[in-house]
């Protein structure tokens, strides 16, 4: 699945791997697949179009102190680069030299 952002700013689930979150915050779409406003997807491939998937099971989050944020039970961690990336454990000691690997972003 894919974690798209609500309207509300919680996370969901796009029943979807590699998904695409359409812009509405309430629906997405398959991979290599546009969003578009009435609720349909659309193929840039083979210009067909195709319903939107609904989002679904809210999740809550876990502000990090740049403003990002990560899923609830993960742990903002700074990397080298100054941004921060969640690490999915809860209450972890982040390394003091992280490379630049996103979990969440």
């Amino acid at each position: 699945e894919t974690f798209c952002q609500t309207t509300t700013g919680l996370w969901a689930c796009c029943p979807i791997e590699s998904g695409v979150c359409c812009n509405d915050g309430l629906h997405c779409c398959p991979k290599d697949h546009l969003c578009l406003s009435n609720g349909t997807c659309h193929s840039a491939t083979n210009q067909s179009l195709s319903l939107s998937f609904p989002l679904k099971d809210t999740l809550s989050i876990v502000s990090c102190p740049d403003g990002s944020s990560c899923p609830n039970a993960n742990t903002c961690c700074q990397i080298s680069s100054g941004e921060y990336a969640c690490c999915p454990l809860p209450d972890a000691v982040c390394c003091s030299k992280l490379i630049e690997i996103k979990f969440w972003k």
